[in-house]
């Protein structure tokens, strides 16, 4: 008897959605279809979405015993494998929703570490993923200390339960402490790259911007490249440099991974050296969904973040992405606000608006390069560091008073901070005329 055999895809995840929002939130409704978005990418079906009107989540249930309640009910009618949180929760948090609701609960960190784990391809991409996953494991035990400690005293607090606790911690400790190291020698080789870039006078443009704002088709479109675009998030985590295609000009682009509100504080540290490609660019385009109706909030997210990487003080061009989808009156509202300066519109899809934008990175990357020269002291580490890391050390001479150094700076350095070591010298303009391009 012939015998035949089937194969069966394992089924998705049916989730619950739940998020807290103020009576007068009107960013309640996009902010959870961003988490359904977050959810699906992950390889989730979302049933529901349930949304509890209060200022701050509850300590204990996070929604409240009430709605919890309810959402317990919907968990068990409808055979729900999963709750999804729109915050960050708490370990007690955690144990009471799934004691009620009777199914796995995670919160939203959890969810982006999961996709970014799905995404990450290098082994820089899956040990940063990696040294986040930890971080959060760490910071959500000390969390259940309190929970499983036996060393507090009372009834049902004896045993051994603390030292089971303290391996567990000394155990991802250890783990975080590979992790790190093995990061810090690709961060190193990273930085000594950088720095071979500036000395040969390469210029960096990297594209930074929320998620999905349409940042590797752009890339694509000014290389040539053939990164992997999806319209769904975090479809980017490893950082892709390439030369861009001549007509754009004369540079280096880097597609990085991109920004999305509450971003876990885990993921900004762990990612860091993918992240430099940003902070260490010599200008920045900022892309903006402009068919999002949250533009104006994305907007202010990346620049949150680019403030946390160090990266704010950098030239950069905002650049309004995805024209093509926007209705007469709305595309008519973006023209209006790109009339301003360092703002622009484009279609990367179409190419729609490429020119003009190329000709302002050429432009803002044209800028003189200048000769200074610094007398440090001995002391100052931390500034000869930063020189070394940021200009072109075109001379050192170390001098019973401190480090004199000339150095060839762009127009990304951040020079005031220098002034009051800056040295006056006759030579300055013959330095300067010695240095600039023909």
């Amino acid at each position: 008897m012939k015998q035949s055999f089937y194969t069966t895809a394992p089924q998705p995840e049916r989730a619950l959605l739940i998020g807290i929002a103020s009576a007068d939130d009107q960013a309640a409704s996009p902010a959870m279809a961003e988490l359904a978005r977050l959810a699906q990418t992950a390889g989730c079906d979302v049933f529901a979405t349930l949304v509890q009107p209060r200022q701050k989540p509850d300590p204990k249930t996070f929604l409240g015993k009430g709605k919890i309640a309810e959402a317990a009910q919907l968990v068990t009618a409808n055979e729900l494998d999963l709750i999804i949180a729109d915050d960050e929760l708490t370990p007690g948090q955690i144990a009471a929703i799934e004691a009620a609701a009777g199914c796995k609960v995670i919160d939203r960190t959890t969810l982006i570490l999961d996709i970014f784990a799905r995404h990450a391809s290098t082994r820089e991409g899956k040990l940063q993923v990696e040294l986040a996953q930890q971080r959060y494991r760490l910071s959500h035990l000390k969390g259940l200390g309190q929970v499983l400690s036996r060393t507090g005293g009372g009834i049902g607090t004896r045993g051994p339960g603390e030292k089971k606790l303290e391996t567990d911690r000394r155990h991802i400790r250890r783990q975080i402490d590979r992790l790190q190291r093995q990061l810090d020698q690709l961060a190193q080789t990273g930085a000594i790259r950088a720095q071979r870039r500036r000395r040969s006078g390469v210029r960096a443009v990297s594209l930074v911007g929320y998620t999905n704002a349409g940042k590797s088709t752009l890339f694509n479109r000014l290389t040539s490249a053939a990164v992997h675009t999806r319209d769904a998030p975090f479809v980017t985590l490893d950082t892709t440099t390439r030369r861009i295609n001549p007509e754009y000009g004369h540079c280096l682009l880097s597609d990085t991974v991109g920004f999305i509100d509450k971003l876990p504080h885990e993921l900004i540290r762990a990612f860091r050296a993918t992240l430099a490609a940003a902070a260490d660019a010599d200008l920045l385009l900022h892309v903006v969904d402009a068919s999002d109706s949250r533009a104006a909030e994305n907007i202010a997210v990346v620049e949150r973040v680019l403030k946390e990487i160090g990266a704010i003080h950098l030239p950069r061009l905002l650049v309004y992405n995805k024209i093509d989808r926007l209705p007469p009156d709305a595309r008519t509202a973006v023209m209006a606000r790109c009339a301003r300066a360092d703002t622009f519109a484009i279609s990367a899809k179409t190419g729609e608006g490429l020119g003009p934008l190329a000709a302002a990175v050429i432009e803002t990357l044209s800028a003189q390069d200048r000769i200074r020269s610094y007398l440090l002291p001995y002391r100052d580490g931390k500034r000869l560091e930063q020189l070394y890391r940021h200009a072109e050390i075109l001379s050192r001479e170390d001098r019973p008073e401190g480090i004199c150094l000339t150095v060839k700076i762009g127009s990304t350095f951040p020079d005031t901070a220098y002034r009051p070591f800056l040295i006056a010298s006759d030579h300055s303009d013959d330095l300067e005329a010695m240095h600039d391009p023909l």
